[in-house]
């Protein structure tokens, strides 16, 4: 049984599987999926993990696996998605490097929680107290993915008392800085808050994050400029403005470039293939 993929950001979506029936999950960003009844099993390239009601399964986009009902039950399953790239303002540019880091690390595992998890006990008290998902409960879901990553979060963001490197300076820089202002920074502006020259700092920065300046901000451009076409009716020429671009033009050519369709062509499209959320 192979679902649509699921896109509902911080929303809680519902499935039931018929005894031996499969579902591969296809989601963007990470997923959690909480077996609330049943007995499943979890089957991923390093094998089989049986799954009882309770436990909780954390997976990224690129994950391949399906999860398998057993043969004499049913399971009922609810699940959501998180997409870093979608936490404009709320995420600095470092924390969105760490989700992306840490989804490399963890492509190919799985990673499972017992029920007797804290987060996994939270997972289950939310789904047990369904209500409207307002903007309170997506942030209780917001908190539970962080908190899977405290301790990493926390180590990442510790900083030593004294700076003396400008790549140390350029860490802390940008741990601090909200995706939505690095949209919109010039390198050179950058350059002068770091006492250094640009040409030092794209070195740099290259090295930080394995990609050059202008690739990284374009891809935050970019980011942010499907998050303005999926879910709003913003005029093309708004939607570059807000993602960084003073130039209409150069927008197009750009989000052409790297995506294959002109803007309006891609809002279009993502309208008319948008999958919905998953039937029984």
């Amino acid at each position: 049984m192979s679902e649509p993929p699921f896109t509902r950001h911080l929303t809680i979506s519902e499935l039931r599987l018929p005894p031996g029936a499969e579902w591969a999950p296809q989601v963007r960003g990470w997923c959690l999926i909480l077996l609330v009844e049943g007995i499943g099993y979890w089957r991923h390239p390093d094998g089989t993990s049986e799954l009882s009601a309770g436990t909780m399964v954390v997976l990224t986009a690129t994950f391949k696996g399906l999860l398998r009902a057993s043969q004499l039950s049913e399971v009922a399953l609810s699940f959501f998605c998180v997409e870093p790239e979608q936490l404009t303002g709320l995420v600095s540019l470092g924390e969105q490097h760490f989700f992306e880091r840490i989804a490399r690390e963890a492509a190919c595992v799985a990673r499972i929680l017992p029920g007797s998890d804290p987060i996994a006990i939270r997972f289950r008290e939310l789904v047990r107290g369904r209500r409207d998902p307002d903007l309170a409960h997506r942030f209780q879901l917001l908190q539970m993915f962080t908190d899977l990553f405290r301790a990493d979060l926390r180590r990442q963001q510790s900083a030593p008392a004294e700076v003396f490197s400008v790549r140390d300076r350029l860490r802390s820089l940008i741990q601090e800085m909200p995706t939505s202002e690095f949209r919109s920074v010039n390198i050179s502006d950058l350059a002068k808050r770091l006492n250094c020259s640009p040409r030092h700092l794209s070195r740099l920065f290259r090295a930080e994050f394995s990609t050059s300046f202008r690739q990284k901000q374009t891809e935050i451009r970019l980011a942010r400029a499907k998050q303005l076409l999926a879910s709003t009716n913003t005029k093309v020429l708004d939607v570059a403005l807000e993602s960084g671009y003073q130039s209409h033009s150069l927008f197009n050519l750009v989000f052409k470039r790297e995506v294959g369709l002109s803007p309006g062509q891609w809002r279009e499209d993502y309208r008319k293939t948008r999958p919905q959320r998953p039937n029984p």
